[in-house]
């Protein structure tokens, strides 16, 4: 007759981790799944918006009307100086930064803070080679942009921004103050400005409150300084 082995603690033990091996191979494996998850989502959306699509904060009321103060925008991070045209609304840097602060930086410093790498935006006014001056209406300047073309037009542009019509802006709510005019201010139609090459002129839609291309300390904007264009 066949006697039963005995039945050793250490044999119990073994057993009972055979058992329990299954089961937690299979909570690894979706342990593992998750992680692995996680770590797409996490890359993908760090080089989306290091490289292509990222929100920005409106700081301050230089964009007013436009774009409010704490308005979120879309930017996109592909625009360089072949997409950025007269009348489109740009983010840039204020100084050019490294590239990998330009690119990693998920929480740049906007206007109105004292970052020498901070962010602005404004409105294109005039590209490189167009020549751009002021003409006096009812005790305010408007300005007037001469073309590569030779053509000669003034700011209509197109509304952007929240809750508003597919139309023309007025003209009027680009007028500027005398005592705003800065560098523009000795620019006539017989003696215009020159936008050198390598660079734009940018103006606050708020013109009277912008701290923009007028001012001495920000002046044209290199091109390289783009960290995107406002998506509409």
């Amino acid at each position: 007759m066949n006697q039963p082995m005995p039945t050793t603690e250490l044999d119990t033990t073994v057993k009972q981790d055979y058992t329990q091996q299954p089961r937690r191979n299979k909570w690894d494996k979706i342990l593992n799944v998750l992680l692995v998850a996680v770590l797409i989502v996490l890359v993908t959306t760090i080089v989306v918006k290091a490289f292509f699509v990222t929100n920005v904060v409106v700081s301050g009321d230089s964009m007013f009307p436009t774009y409010a103060n704490g308005a979120v925008v879309k930017v996109d991070r592909t625009s360089s100086e072949k997409d950025v045209k007269r009348g489109d609304v740009v983010v840039f840097y204020l100084n050019n930064p490294s590239w990998f602060k330009r690119h990693f930086d998920f929480f740049p410093k906007m206007d109105g803070t004292n970052d020498e790498h901070r962010l602005l935006i404004k409105r294109v006014v005039a590209t490189q080679g167009e020549q751009i001056w002021v003409e006096q209406v009812d005790g305010k300047y408007k300005v007037m942009v001469k073309t590569l073309d030779g053509q000669i037009v003034g700011e209509l542009y197109a509304s952007t921004g929240d809750n508003v019509e597919d139309s023309i802006i007025d003209e009027k709510q680009f007028y500027i103050s005398p005592f705003m005019l800065q560098r523009l201010a000795s620019y006539t139609k017989d003696s215009p400005y020159t936008i050198p090459q390598g660079h734009f002129f940018a103006m606050g839609d708020n013109r009277d409150v912008s701290h923009d291309s007028r001012a001495n300390d920000i002046g044209d904007i290199p091109y390289q300084n783009i960290f995107g264009k406002v998506m509409n």
